[in-house]
């Protein structure tokens, strides 16, 4: 599955849940398990057609469930509990995928399986049942799975703009030009789409503490309602479902926050100081820092990106780009940590 839609995959997959029976929901676990872990895979491998077979081709060495387990255990991507947890969700699976016969939780083989996962910190109601344990635990071990991917997420959007700036350096007359535009549109692109990144994985993280909108912040239930404001704008709704609106918003805040609208973390493909500004408002996170280098993104980052963009000749003297890119990726890194001190402090609850 593609990294942007990730988020939106598990959204899905949270939401589908409910509607199966046991033999479903653990057959579903284990593909969006599996499917996960060919991602974390490949994003620690380079892009090139032997990965590609490696990881997914026919007949891939690491194609199966347990094949990647095993190699990302061994590769040190994923942690000893992490990879016991798979494995024991591995084996339910096998259980239930090898029989036509009815078979349930309450198997001895399966239960002890369920048993032994580790109970998730991150899950604050215990799971009475055994279908809400292995459901709690796998959940929050795919999520711990895509986060262990935002550090390299950073790190190859760092390393791409540094190898930029080395190439820049060894260019003949003819190719640093070129080189030179590339580095503006390049660290916009990272710009954007790592904002997006991690705004959609805050929201994960809040999805999967499983609370009403009554329990979060007031910023929350707003973002839920915004959606609907939106739609009620733009359409020709009777008096009777505007009111049916109406009331859904008054009495709303009891359901459950199960997802974000994707509208709201769009970045539009300008994410200039305004754009950054509402997405902070919206996580709930100060936009002071962006509004303080607003002549950055919006001249030297955003209008010149533009101007790349509409054919015109604009680039960067190679004496600015060190200069240019750590702005960049400091602002990057600072959306970030506005995000990951909020999770730890827990500054989203009520």
């Amino acid at each position: 599955m593609e990294s942007d839609n990730y988020f939106e995959s598990l959204n899905q997959l949270h939401r589908r849940l409910n509607d199966l029976d046991e033999r479903g929901l653990v057959l579903t676990l284990a593909a969006f398990a599996e499917d996960s872990l060919a991602d974390l895979l490949k994003a620690f491998m380079l892009d090139n057609s032997a990965t590609k077979k490696l990881v997914g081709g026919y007949d891939a060495p690491l194609g199966t469930l347990s094949a990647r387990i095993r190699a990302c255990y061994a590769l040190g991507l994923v942690t000893k509990g992490q990879y016991h947890d798979l494995e024991h969700l591995r084996s339910v699976r096998n259980k239930f995928s090898h029989t036509w016969e009815p078979i349930s939780f309450e198997d001895q083989e399966i239960k002890k399986h369920i048993n032994a996962m580790h109970y998730s910190n991150l899950v604050e109601k215990f799971p009475e049942t055994l279908r809400e344990k292995i459901e709690s635990s796998i959940s929050v071990l795919l999520l711990e799975i895509k986060v262990a991917r935002v550090e390299p997420d950073l790190s190859w959007r760092r390393k791409e703009l540094s190898d930029l700036k080395v190439a820049v350096r060894v260019a003949d007359a003819y190719s640093k030009p070129v080189l030179l535009r590339a580095i503006i549109t390049m660290s916009y692109a990272h710009w954007e789409g790592f904002i997006r990144t991690c705004a959609n994985r805050y929201f994960e993280h809040l999805t999967l503490r499983k609370k009403q909108f009554i329990e979060f912040e007031r910023q929350i239930y707003v973002n839920s309602i915004l959606g609907k404001l939106d739609a009620l704008h733009r359409s020709r709704h009777s008096v009777r479902e505007r009111c049916k609106l109406v009331n859904d918003i008054l009495d709303g805040q009891s359901g459950r926050f199960a997802f974000v609208n994707p509208d709201l973390v769009d970045t539009r493909s300008n994410l200039n100081t305004d754009v950054v500004t509402d997405i902070c408002l919206i996580c709930g996170v100060d936009p002071a820092h962006f509004e303080a280098n607003r002549g950055f993104l919006d001249v030297l980052l955003l209008k010149r990106r533009n101007a790349i963009a509409h054919g015109q000749q604009e680039f960067i003297h190679a004496t600015e780009i060190d200069d240019f890119v750590a702005n960049v990726l400091a602002l990057m890194e600072h959306f970030r940590t506005l995000l990951e001190n909020k999770v730890y402090t827990k500054a989203y609850a009520a």
